[in-house]
């Protein structure tokens, strides 16, 4: 073989390997990115956050230590309704034996008015719905009764970020005929669908609600074929 020859072979096998480092830079890039891509938009998809409009009442959703009340406040304050209407949460374990000791701390609902009120909302400006609920169906089934006792007619649905989707698809499932429902996620909720991964709260949060988002599909595409 020829000098000439052998320098050959050695630039086409060095450009080769640089080719091969260069195709694996690329497509580790590529993964690294589709990889995040696909992470943000497992968070996005929980987020649904309708056109304002008027409204007959702001719902707010139990749940979320007070950043739903707050997002109530805030578009009552601009106009949206004139009404906020809450709901009472089952209490945490522990509370009422806590209670019968003489140790009396405020539900979740009472919180969520004291917030209401220190925010400009009136006393008169807050419904109270009667009776505790335990889960999400439970509270829009009690609350969409209520209030269709009431001869409303829109309903601005307000919850936190990851609980947007869920809520909504439960709401629309019982009183789509009944409501023209606005749902909106509360503008104060630290929950960010860019980067949930890089927090425990937010990782326990989207994981307990995609579970919960694909039950309620499955209930609800089960409740239809069995009509």
């Amino acid at each position: 073989m020829t000098n000439s020859s052998a320098d050959a072979m050695k630039n086409s096998h060095g450009f080769g390997c640089l080719s091969t480092i260069f195709g694996c830079l690329v497509l580790g890039l590529l993964l690294y990115f589709s990889h995040v891509w696909l992470l943000r938009q497992w968070g996005f998809a929980l987020l649904r956050s309708d056109t304002l409009q008027k409204a007959d009442a702001i719902v707010v959703m139990a749940g979320g230590y007070a950043i739903r009340a707050q997002e109530a406040a805030a578009l009552y304050r601009e106009g949206w309704s004139p009404r906020v209407v809450l709901t009472r949460e089952a209490p945490p374990d522990g509370f009422y034996q806590l209670k019968d000791q003489g140790i009396n701390l405020p539900e979740m609902i009472d919180v969520n008015q004291q917030v209401l009120e220190r925010l400009g909302v009136p006393r008169s400006g807050i419904w109270r719905v009667d009776g505790v609920v335990g889960s999400t169906d439970e509270e829009v089934q009690r609350v969409g009764q209520y209030l269709k006792e009431r001869n409303l007619h829109t309903l601005l649905v307000v919850t936190s970020k990851a609980h947007s989707r869920r809520a909504c698809l439960v709401f629309h499932h019982y009183w789509e005929n009944d409501f023209q429902i606005v749902c909106r996620y509360s503008r104060f909720d630290p929950f960010e669908p860019k980067r949930w991964w890089k927090s425990r709260k937010d990782i326990r949060e989207l994981t307990f609600e995609w579970q919960k988002l694909m039950l309620y599909r499955i209930q609800f595409a089960l409740d239809s074929i069995r009509r």
